[in-house]
């Protein structure tokens, strides 16, 4: 095995990992993870004080139905990139590439749609005013994503 196949059999794995521990994550505090998505939602950062009126705040989404489908949706998706990472980690370690590359670009791929929803999300709820620090992970999370799929081209 070569460094440049390990190097992506790594990445891919870590990834893998990752996205199977965010699910968990999600499981293990339902609630808790719920109350974030839907405190981004509701716009709440907007609230704290100093309070910042916006005329943005007329965007905030108060149905809790919508909170949850929201939520749900986020952790099917992680669900989804663990499948695909750790399926494109098999097939990498047990020598199938071609396969194992492919299963690998599209998880990236779908990471990398992911994060871009998630930016959508960040600047339609006025994220960027307060929650500066979560659009700069998701622009992190984004980027790298994004070297994901360059290391599955190399």
């Amino acid at each position: 095995m070569d460094g440049m196949l390990a190097g992506k059999i790594v990445i891919t794995a870590g990834f893998g990992l990752w996205s199977l521990i965010n699910v968990y994550n999600h499981l293990a505090d339902f609630r808790g993870s719920l109350q974030a998505v839907a405190d981004f939602m509701r716009m709440t950062s907007l609230d704290a004080a100093p309070p910042i009126p916006s005329p943005l705040k007329k965007r905030e989404i108060e149905s809790p139905l919508l909170h949850r489908l929201a939520f749900i949706a986020i952790t099917i998706v992680h669900g989804a990139l663990g499948a695909l990472f750790v399926v494109a980690t098999v097939f990498l370690v047990s020598g199938q590439i071609a396969a194992g590359l492919a299963w690998a670009t599209w998880a990236f791929a779908l990471a990398c749609a992911l994060w871009l929803l998630f930016l959508l999300g960040d600047s339609w709820f006025a994220g960027w005013i307060r929650l500066d620090a979560l659009q700069r992970t998701h622009i992190t999370l984004l980027a790298t994503a994004m070297l994901g799929l360059i290391l599955m081209g190399a």
